[in-house]
């Protein structure tokens, strides 16, 4: 497919990242002559310089032959001009980028009005991936989340699992809960195993199962994780705002530290039921006046990453788990990771994933199809898929037990979970795949599947 990208901040190169192994023919524009010569040489892509809501540059562009338009400048307005006329050119499909609640509030008007095929707000996406994280009743990373109960964690094998290597047939029968390893990652290899595959000290496994399965594995592990009941705030943009709206309406308790006195002003009308303080963040007498060891956990989402940094490395001095902490750049998120900080979450690489299935989904939707992709989400630096599909009557493996010699999978490919009548199932070989499922696949990447069919050998 021809997609063309307007606007190279960092949603931009994150987007162009995501899907550059997908085989689609990718042009980029923006009013930036140096970041349009950064990403043509770094991605190899075609790029312009100009506005992406200038008739010309986006006839140079080849808009009128453009499968999908999308466009990711900083400025939601800009975004929604762009869009709007790019599909008055001929664009077949065009997506904006939107983080404003007022227009999000509006994005179905939007729609149905100006011809916008998906809108996509990363701002909310993030609040609801940090929402998801601080109300997860286990202590393990989250790497994934299909529908409102499947889960897949993270989990590093050490002396409280094993004191040797282990088969992943014999880890199952050691822990009664019903899960299934997805993948192994040893040092930079990543593998996706079957039952006979050994299990070393050091070693990180993916867990798929549901959120009460894992609760059983935490509590026989001796990990066991309390109630979320309140949460430290520093920092309430957009983020923040979506964020301690939900947590609100879950009845935990929010209190808020912000360092710009209009913002305090506009949160105190936003959000009657979280405590609002003025003050400055990274300063640690003012956290620890503010009771920062009494909370159940810290979330840190100033404009800063230097700030987040701070205030993360403070949290966490002080003990409080989880610490969500969000990040711009890779470098930093690396720093989080040796000092055992819980959680990064990014704004600019949070709408990947949704973009990845959009643009799969769409390539199929005009063929004959094999299952719709509803969730597409990746882990390892990038190097693990797993994917979400609605498995639908053309599929031609239905009902035949996975063990049956004419079901059989592609390699590094395996199906980690069945989600049927709102119950999951965690597969062996006499499970099967029937019309309607919901069919969690995982796959080393670049696999590039874009329907259920080709899974299959």
């Amino acid at each position: 497919m021809k997609i063309l990208i307007i606007g190279l901040a960092r949603t931009g190169l994150g987007i162009i990242s995501s899907i550059l192994g997908e085989g689609h023919s990718i042009t980029v524009i923006d009013k930036s002559h140096e970041a349009v010569e950064y990403a043509t040489e770094k991605f190899n892509v075609c790029g312009y310089c100009g506005s992406g809501a200038s008739i010309s540059v986006l006839r140079k562009a080849g808009i009128s032959d453009t499968d999908i338009v999308i466009a990711a400048t900083e400025t939601d307005e800009v975004n929604l001009m762009c869009s709007m006329i790019a599909k008055s050119l001929g664009a077949k499909r065009v997506v904006s980028f939107v983080k404003n609640p007022e227009f999000t509030e509006e994005s179905g008007y939007i729609k149905n009005q100006f011809g916008i095929s998906h809108i996509v707000n990363p701002e909310y996406d993030t609040a609801k991936e940090i929402s998801r994280i601080i109300r997860l009743p286990i202590p393990l990373k989250i790497e994934a989340f299909f529908g409102s109960d499947t889960t897949v964690a993270e989990l590093i094998i050490d002396q409280k699992i094993t004191d040797s290597e282990i088969k992943i047939s014999e880890f199952r029968k050691k822990f009664t809960a019903d899960i299934l390893i997805s993948t192994v990652k040893r040092g930079k290899d990543v593998f996706v195993p079957n039952g006979d595959f050994v299990l070393r000290l050091g070693d990180t496994i993916n867990v798929v199962s549901s959120q009460n399965e894992l609760k059983k594995l935490c509590e026989s592990l001796g990990v066991i994780k309390k109630p979320i009941r309140s949460v430290m705030m520093v920092g309430c943009g957009t983020i923040g705002l979506y964020l301690a709206k939900e947590l609100c309406d879950h009845k935990i308790r929010v209190k808020i530290i912000e360092f710009n006195k209009k913002r305090c002003e506009e949160l105190l009308s936003e959000l009657p039921n979280a405590e609002i303080v003025y003050g400055d963040g990274v300063e640690s007498g003012l956290l620890v006046e503010e009771g920062i060891q009494k909370f159940d956990a810290c979330v840190a989402l100033t404009g800063a990453d230097e700030t987040n940094l701070v205030v993360s490395m403070f949290a966490w001095s002080c003990g409080i788990h989880p610490i969500i902490t969000k990040i711009v750049s890779p470098s930093y998120a690396e720093l989080l990771k040796e000092v055992k900080i819980d959680y990064t979450v990014s704004p600019a690489l949070a709408p990947a994933h949704n973009l990845l299935r959009y643009i799969r989904h769409y390539e199929n939707c005009d063929e004959h199809s094999f299952g719709d992709i509803t969730a597409v989400n990746k882990s390892a630096d990038g190097k693990i898929e797993f994917i979400e599909f609605i498995a639908d009557s053309n599929f031609s493996k239905k009902e035949v037990p996975f063990s049956s010699p004419e079901f059989k999978l592609k390699t590094n490919t395996l199906i980690s979970a069945i989600i049927r009548n709102g119950n999951m199932i965690i597969p062996d070989g006499k499970s099967f795949i029937s019309d309607g499922d919901r069919v969690i696949v995982v796959t080393l990447n670049r696999s590039g599947f874009r329907n259920l069919e080709e899974i299959l050998k």
